[in-house]
């Protein structure tokens, strides 16, 4: 009976550590993701205000926004350019419930002739 019980114990830790184990691949696949579609919105030399998203094959979903962040309103921009406010989420569903990271930073760059 001792031997059943520490037996399922064993068992018990051993599943916890795996569903701990898979966890953090998916996070880190999320924030490989999050950064990789952070630098390509960065990459533009351009920005306008707008609300992008997409999904990928594996089941991740992401959503961008990009938001004019002038702290001194009273100046104009110089030479053309503002600050902008990126922020990029990746989400997905693990099994268990739904999970997401975020990152934000902001960006110097030219104003969109659209935006």
């Amino acid at each position: 009976m001792i031997l059943g019980t520490a037996l399922a114990i064993i068992l018990q830790l051993f599943s916890g550590a795996l569903r701990s184990g898979d966890l953090a691949d998916q996070y880190t696949r999320a924030v490989t993701k999050a950064r990789e579609k952070m630098e390509e919105i960065l990459l533009a030399p351009v920005m306008a205000e707008e609300t992008f998203a997409g999904r990928w094959e594996d089941g991740f979903a992401w959503e961008a926004e990009v938001v004019m962040h002038d702290p001194d309103e009273d100046k104009a921009p110089a030479d053309g350019m503002s600050t902008f406010l990126v922020t990029v989420k990746v989400a997905w569903d693990d099994g268990r419930r739904r999970r997401q990271v975020a990152f934000q930073t902001l960006a110097l760059a030219g104003i969109s002739e659209d935006g």
